[in-house]
């Protein structure tokens, strides 16, 4: 009878030992899922660099030849940068990447159009067959630039085009 008062106080206490681990584990475990909600939470001012602010700002869709499918285009601004993104179409659902083009531009443009303002345009601004994809912006010291990106089709790439151009045209 001894031996079972013992064995019967052994158990006694090991439950009690498991219940106090039970406690501990379940009050660290619930402190990671706090901490994690919390840095989640915060993740834009302790991990700055994690956190893309991206936003359209227009959208055009052209077909620049006719040996080239049609193509879209899209101005974004990706934290404090103008971007250009191509995609060139598949079918109604499927779209291809095929350039992403920093314009230099840290804040949004727009120029007027045949009387209407605009901030992306697919015209032809040369004496070449090719149009060109005009993209407006400011820089830090906000001045103004109008962006043009030409389309190689022998290539079937975009290049930004750094040279100026007479807006007589336009």
């Amino acid at each position: 009878m001894r031996q079972v008062m013992i064995l019967l106080k052994m158990l006694k206490t090991n439950i009690l030992k498991l219940t106090a681990y039970k406690k501990t584990f379940f009050f660290i475990v619930g402190f990671l899922i706090l901490a994690v909600y919390i840095l989640s939470l915060n993740s834009a001012l302790i991990f700055p660099s994690l956190q893309v602010d991206r936003k359209v700002l227009s959208t055009l869709i052209f077909t620049p030849d006719t040996n080239s499918g049609p193509y879209q285009v899209m101005k974004v601004k990706i934290s404090n940068r103008i971007m250009v993104e191509i995609y060139k179409i598949i079918n109604q659902y499927n779209f291809e990447f095929v350039s992403q083009i920093d314009t230099g531009s840290k804040y949004e443009g727009y120029f007027l159009l045949g009387g209407n303002a605009t901030n992306l345009a697919y015209i032809n601004i040369d004496d070449d067959p090719m149009s060109e994809i005009i993209v407006p912006g400011f820089d830090n010291n906000l001045s103004a630039h109008l962006n043009v990106i030409k389309f190689d089709s022998n290539t079937k790439s975009f290049t930004i085009v750094n040279q100026k151009i007479s807006l007589e045209n336009l």
